[in-house]
């Protein structure tokens, strides 16, 4: 009796797998199951009586199932020994969550347990929520199980807590400890809201008052884009009032290094000769370069922002001198407005202690200002050497100098 096997229309013999087929009892044999094996499989046999064929046909549903597990439920929380933080006098929810593999009886038990601390073996069962199942995979179940301390008591703090899950394979635990919660004192959470909207306004009406200084800083220090040379009609505005050594820049000679020592120059004559005569910038001098007759605060306001450096010998004299402190008023607008405009001070005489004996007195915006721009000091003695750290400083300080130097 010849049986063919059929898996939908297509015959066994014809399918890319490995089958054994048992032609003498019928049966066939499916070497490995895959999962496209869930199919509906038919066999035909021939039959008939003489001079009548039949032909008899079975249909077989076949449903593929995962390999039964080999090993006890994992339990993945609690995850081994762990301390739970609680509140005294509060309900507590205990979590047990087991991940269990394919059984073909599936019948999950997971159970929460606890015991005192004297005699740990003596386990209580404890009340517990139903369960609750979600399908991961065709071979895996994940099982939850609650167990619900109604109100937590000192006692509790002592017992130990065991979730227990078991399957036809084997049991595992986990084992969960109560400890107190750490109490948030009242004052700390009243006082960490206050001193953050204490730092926050301070920090305000620092710079609410330190506008200002906030402002200078920024533009005399922070780097910018330098303008090129044929955007502005001067590389430095040198702004000064006349030393009390008598001295006319006409008669000032280079002469030999020797002759510049013994010569009591005043600075203002020093830097002429030095940013013009020797580094090459074009240098704006009030009384030289102002033409006379127009309006003198537009003229010199308008020289400030046709200048790429500001540069003021401070002195007592200078800071008397309402012309002077009009010329440094009007840089340091200038600087708030103009980023590429860079205003640089020369103390002659060291910067003063206190600004409060001029007469008149300084404006708050000039006082404020000289605490935070850049500045260098000069003493007589570093005219000579053009390496002293004096120079050094004046000269990283004046513009990018495209153009060939004297």
């Amino acid at each position: 009796m010849e049986v063919t096997w059929y898996k939908g229309v297509t015959p066994v013999g014809e399918l890319c797998r490995d089958v054994c087929v048992e032609p003498e009892s019928g049966r066939l044999l499916l070497c490995t199951v895959y999962q496209p094996d869930a199919d509906v499989f038919f066999c035909d046999r021939d039959s008939g009586e003489p001079g009548v064929a039949w032909n008899i046909r079975r249909a077989v549903n076949v449903s593929v199932i995962p390999q039964e597990t080999k090993g006890p439920p994992l339990i993945i929380l609690p995850d081994g020994n762990k301390t739970q933080e609680v509140d005294l006098g509060k309900s507590h929810t205990l979590v047990c969550r087991v991940k269990f593999g394919f059984e073909r009886n599936f019948s999950p038990a997971v159970q929460w347990y606890s015991s005192d601390g004297r005699r740990p073996e003596d386990l209580v069962v404890m009340q517990v929520e139903g369960q609750k199942r979600k399908q991961l995979s065709t071979a895996e179940t994940l099982v939850t199980q609650h167990a619900v301390i109604a109100e937590v008591k000192p006692e509790d703090l002592t017992y130990t807590y065991t979730c227990e899950a078991g399957n036809m394979v084997g049991n595992s635990r986990a084992y969960v400890r109560l400890r107190r919660k750490t109490g948030v004192k009242w004052f700390t959470v009243a006082i960490v809201p206050i001193v953050s909207v204490v730092l926050l306004v301070g920090l305000g009406v620092v710079v609410h008052v330190k506008w200002l200084e906030l402002s200078l800083l920024y533009r005399s220090h922070w780097p910018n884009a330098e303008v090129g040379i044929d955007e502005k009609d001067f590389d430095v505005f040198l702004s000064y009032v006349w030393s009390q050594i008598p001295s006319n820049p006409d008669d000032q000679g280079y002469g030999t290094t020797e002759d510049r020592r013994n010569t009591q120059t005043p600075l203002e004559v020093l830097l002429r000769r030095r940013l013009e005569g020797q580094w090459g910038y074009r240098l704006f001098l009030l009384e030289r370069d102002l033409i006379p007759g127009g309006a003198y605060t537009q003229d010199v306001v308008g020289v400030i922002q046709r200048s790429r450096r500001l540069v003021c010998l401070l002195s007592t004299e200078y800071l008397c001198s309402a012309n002077a402190v009009f010329v440094l008023e009007s840089g340091i607008q200038a600087l708030l407005q103009d980023l590429h405009l860079k205003l640089l001070l020369i103390w002659m005489e060291g910067r003063p202690l206190s600004l409060d004996q001029l007469d008149p007195p300084l404006s708050d915006q000039v006082r404020r200002a000289l605490t935070v721009l850049p500045c260098l000091e000069w003493s007589p003695g570093q005219w000579a050497d053009p390496d002293t750290s004096f120079w050094r400083s004046l000269r990283k300080a004046m513009p990018a100098q495209t153009s060939s130097l004297s």
